[in-house]
């Protein structure tokens, strides 16, 4: 039996995305430039039906959507765009953001900005009464994620936009993992600046959005002849936009009832916790809909995400961009783990194709892989990690 189980890392591209995209790699193949004649018109309409269906579907009735090459550029563009349009020294951001957040900012610190990365609980969410207080005159920018890819741990997002708003801050918000699985909406989180991804909600690979707002100025990364009204230059990915945008329509027709369903197929994953030495990494009760990382003691998440492997289910350890480092994941850590506790999570994420017959498989294989690691490892019950190097 073969169960996909990483659903955190990427998702399969929905047969109905696929339909959506295919004409426009071989028959409306043109210029959505080219406006000066009929076909190219034609797509430049699809074009803008795609974008249109993305800003509805984040309550967006004013403001720009620039289509990005994914999640990381948007995140990019939002930050060193942002920077370079307006004046501040000053960006706030959290220890467990997504390296294509937490990269920018350490390059806008070489460049004289002052970054304060706020703490998060054993939960992985952060004390909101903590950002108010690091708030300042000098402030440019709030950057936080909405929901954690590593944790699946959710923010109140609706309570930092209330700060941001009686602060006049603004704020970018990286929904590359929640939109799509939870709802987002521009009317209840009220932000400046999101990052939108397609891959994560069974759209395709490389394309993704940055939304900003009215009155944001945001200076453009790529240059070149001016697509995207100047903000993004490039031929733009066709066949990405109409699979991003149907795959928007198709989750907003299905998303409330999947997080359901696998609200129920997680209940099963739960059962995990009953290993002796195990136990939930992030919020229980504040947690995207499917997704559950556990710790095992004196075990390595590698070796148990390589037998599960051997039993045709695919999980990820950590972060699946970060993994083939074989690094401590620095959202565990800044959650209290320790580097050797980190090294033993696994991270199963449940999609809308799963079963509850895969999820038995995952749940009856666990168990009897921890059992056997735990016996040949050379870190037993009471001694501490490091003993086992020696």
């Amino acid at each position: 039996m073969h169960v996909y189980a990483d659903h955190a890392s990427t998702t399969p591209v929905d047969p109905k995305v696929m339909n959506a995209m295919q004409p426009f790699f071989s028959e409306h193949y043109s210029n959505p430039e080219s406006v000066f004649y009929g076909r190219g018109y034609s797509v430049r309409q699809e074009v803008e039906k795609a974008r249109d269906t993305i800003q509805k579907a984040i309550g967006s009735e004013k403001g720009k959507l620039v289509f990005t090459s994914g999640g990381t550029e948007a995140n990019n563009l939002a930050l060193f765009g942002y920077c370079k349009a307006n004046k501040g020294k000053q960006i706030i951001s959290t220890t467990i953001e997504h390296g294509s957040v937490l990269e920018p900012l350490k390059q806008l610190e070489k460049h004289g900005y002052e970054i304060i990365l706020l703490d998060v609980d054993k939960t992985g969410r952060i004390n909101t009464d903590a950002l108010a207080a690091a708030i300042s005159k000098k402030t440019a920018l709030v950057s936080i994620g909405h929901a954690n890819l590593e944790t699946g741990t959710i923010q109140d997002m609706k309570k930092i936009s209330k700060i941001t708003r009686q602060e006049n801050v603004p704020l970018h918000v990286d929904a590359t993992y929640s939109f799509g699985r939870i709802p987002f909406n521009l009317k209840e989180i009220p932000s400046d600046l999101v990052s939108l991804t397609a891959h994560r909600m069974y759209g395709p690979k490389g394309i993704g959005a940055l939304y900003i707002g009215p009155g944001i100025e945001v200076k453009p990364l790529i240059y070149g002849s001016g697509q995207e009204k100047g903000m993004r230059s490039g031929m733009i990915n066709v066949p990405g936009v109409i699979g991003f945008g149907k795959a928007v329509e198709l989750r907003e027709k299905t998303m409330r009832s999947e997080a359901e369903k696998l609200r129920e197929l997680e209940k099963s994953l739960f059962k995990l916790l009953e290993i002796p030495d195990s136990w939930l990494n992030g919020s229980k009760n504040h947690r995207i809909p499917g997704h559950v990382n556990i710790s095992f003691k004196y075990v390595e998440g590698e070796s148990i995400a390589t037998l599960l492997d051997q039993q045709g289910i695919e999980v990820s350890t950590g972060s699946a961009c970060s993994s083939p480092t074989l690094q401590a994941s620095h959202v565990l850590l800044a959650l209290g783990l320790k580097v050797e506790e980190v090294h033993g999570s696994v991270r199963f994420t449940l999609g809308k194709d799963n079963t509850k017959k895969q999820v038995d498989h995952i749940t009856k294989h666990v168990p009897t892989i921890i059992k056997e690691l735990r016996k040949i490892s050379a870190w037993q019950p009471g001694e501490e990690y490091h003993e086992h190097l020696h």
